[in-house]
């Protein structure tokens, strides 16, 4: 561009998303992880004192604001992703669930789903995917619930 060279990067964010070469969006995933974790260890700490949030609260920040912001643009990148960073979604969703319920470390992530009353940000993510791809609301829930159930009876 002129006198001006453009530099080359691995990856960028564009409109959200991060991007890498060939369009994937592996480290789109890393970046999820990192930025739910800080925004929630700020909840983790309200919740603490005396005046904190309160559960109710907590789940109401979490679908309105952590799930809008880890789902936006999830029909373009969440189909290019690895087993391994769908497993990395999941855990930033169990630190977020640790500080919405308040429960023990120890607590597994389906029961910390279950007392959330979440289901796995996968299955979330699924369901937002099946809505935008013509199935009616509900037989996407359905579908959601049925898999959910399907994990927890099979958890230990």
């Amino acid at each position: 561009m002129g006198e001006y060279g453009i530099k080359s990067v691995p990856t960028t964010k564009y409109l959200g998303p991060h991007l890498e070469a060939g369009f994937k969006f592996e480290s789109h995933a890393e970046q999820l992880l990192s930025s739910s974790t800080d925004m929630f260890s700020r909840l983790k700490g309200i919740g603490k004192s005396k005046w904190g949030a309160s559960s109710a609260l907590a789940i109401m920040l979490y679908k309105v604001v952590y799930f809008p912001t880890i789902t936006y643009g999830s029909n373009t990148w969440y189909p290019t992703i690895s087993a391994r960073q769908k497993t990395k979604l999941e855990s930033a969703q169990r630190q977020t669930l640790l500080a919405v319920t308040g429960a023990y470390s120890t607590t597994s992530t389906r029961a910390l789903q279950v007392i959330a009353g979440v289901p796995p940000i996968h299955l979330q993510i699924e369901m937002k995917m099946d809505i935008k791809n013509g199935m009616t609301h509900h037989e996407a829930e359905d579908k959601c619930l049925r898999e959910w159930q399907r994990l927890w009876t099979g958890s230990t």
